[in-house]
């Protein structure tokens, strides 16, 4: 797909309707010979010009959380699109220009059958959720990072503007280390191998726009660290001007067993510079397993969401997704090893809660569900 786009061009962009219904909305996901891209948050078309250009060097303001590409027909090598925001209802329809276009939905046709199938699954609350049809059986998989307290000398060096004037202060109970200049603080948490970065800023009240937003963050995180495993885009909050990436391994978003422990990086603008910097200092790197002796057994989806609503029949869940439950274990004085567990997850409001391994796996004693 991102091959593809890099020689494509999006023209004709214009707006449907400024609130489009639910149901509309869903239609647009379920509609014959489509490919629907789903996103965990509003993503701003300007961004998505590094991907996907435009005919116009000027795009107008319009975030999306939802791509869908008509594969039914094409017409002088253009395919139709519409972009659709769950968020502010918007919805817009433009064209795709591709070398070949028929010869495109001829393989993307082809090529359906090889992804993962998903079903419609319809909560007691009336909320429509997409979730795999199968019994899923996923491998626990464990990764080490090495010389973990080394990196903090990576990102002090990163941050601060001259790391030679910068003074180290040590908590050795708390086993929190605090590395500070005049104007920023730099607090590493050693038992969870996290750091926060924070800037001393003015009163000055500067926003920075919705399309320069993320940019901007990915320009600063790739400047002060990088992005050091497949961290994805998890979520954008204008108001409070913050962006977060979420930790990914074998596909799957990774979670922490202990919440002091980070999976994410986090970045918060204020002033139009960035206030704080929170992320992981660990790097992951694979250990070779036999993944058929590691399997494990999860329940099906539409199971999963059965006995959670039998439980909890006042909470409503608004998503349910696979993922990795973290933990980690010392090795000698500068490794880690960090075991992955399969698991499911569920979202309520803006929080996603790890279902209980008695209700998740197969065989699960309290399940209820053999």
């Amino acid at each position: 797909m991102y091959n593809t786009f890099k020689h494509a061009k999006l023209s004709n962009i214009m707006m449907l309707d400024e609130q489009a219904s639910s149901k509309k909305l869903q239609q647009l996901v379920t509609s014959q010979d489509s490919l629907t891209l789903l996103f965990p948050d509003e993503v701003s078309l300007s961004i998505f010009q590094s991907i996907l250009p435009t005919t116009n060097k000027k795009v107008p303001g319009i975030n999306f959380t939802r791509m869908t590409i008509a594969l039914d027909e094409a017409k002088e090598n253009k395919v139709d699109v519409y972009l659709a925001s769950e968020t502010t209802k918007d919805l817009y329809k433009a064209k795709i220009r591709l070398d070949d276009a028929k010869q495109y939905i001829k393989h993307q046709l082809k090529e359906i059958d090889q992804y993962d199938r998903y079903e419609k699954y319809v909560t007691t609350k009336n909320r429509s959720i997409y979730v795999p049809e199968n019994n899923p059986s996923i491998a626990t998989q464990q990764y080490f990072s090495r010389n973990v307290s080394g990196k903090v000398d990576d990102f002090k060096n990163a941050l601060f503007t001259n790391p030679k004037i910068v003074k180290l202060s040590q908590n050795r109970q708390s086993n929190v280390d605090k590395y500070s200049d005049d104007r920023s603080v730099m607090t590493v948490f050693k038992n969870f191998y996290t750091l926060s970065f924070s800037n001393m800023l003015g009163e000055e009240e500067t926003r920075i726009s919705k399309s320069h937003l993320m940019a901007n963050t990915i320009g600063f995180i790739n400047e002060h660290g990088g992005y050091t495993n497949d961290y994805r885009y998890k979520s954008v909050d204008y108001v409070n001007q913050k962006v977060a990436y979420q930790l990914f391994m074998s596909g799957l978003p990774v979670e922490p067993a202990n919440k002091a422990m980070m999976t994410e990086i986090d970045v918060k603008w204020e002033s139009g510079k960035v206030s704080t910097y929170t992320r992981p200092y660990y790097e992951l790197e694979n250990i070779p397993t036999d993944e058929e002796k590691n399997s494990v057994k999860l329940q099906t989806a539409p199971a999963i969401l059965q006995a959670l609503e039998s439980q909890n029949p006042k909470v409503t869940i608004v998503d349910l997704r696979l993922g990795y439950r973290m933990t980690s274990e010392e090795r000698g004085t500068s490794a880690v090893v960090f075991t992955l567990t399969p698991n499911w997850y569920y979202k309520v409001k803006e929080e996603w809660i790890e279902v209980p391994t008695s209700i998740s796996t197969v065989g699960g004693a309290a399940s209820g569900l053999e």
